[in-house]
């Protein structure tokens, strides 16, 4: 394939993956925060057993932790490969001396 569908191909998934890697991450900040779940001083004294789990779509917040994990695993990997497929570029900035810009007005 030529480069171009592999820039397309890998900003495309990088996108999808940091879409994921955000929503899993509200997922566990604010709809299974730290402590859901479990027999905290609030829940004690409500009735509440230990085995009281909060659960989203069928899983638990240590799930939704697992899940969180891999897609960053997957969003650095990506990642790589994109500064892999720039590289060139990469190379330029950070390696050669840029030359200094001419002025726009110059005589």
């Amino acid at each position: 394939m030529k480069k171009n569908i592999w820039n397309i191909l890998v900003d495309a998934l990088n996108w999808v993956v940091l879409m994921a890697l955000i929503s899993t991450g509200l997922i566990l900040k604010f709809i299974l925060p730290h402590g859901s779940g479990s027999m905290d001083a609030v829940g004690r004294g409500r009735g509440w057993s230990e085995k009281t789990v909060d659960v989203l779509c069928g899983l638990t917040r240590h799930e939704w932790g697992q899940i969180h994990l891999y897609v960053a695993l997957a969003f650095l990997a990506l990642i790589v490969a994109h500064m892999a497929l720039h590289w060139n570029w990469v190379k330029a900035i950070t390696f050669e001396i840029p030359k200094r810009p001419r002025p726009l007005l110059q005589k």
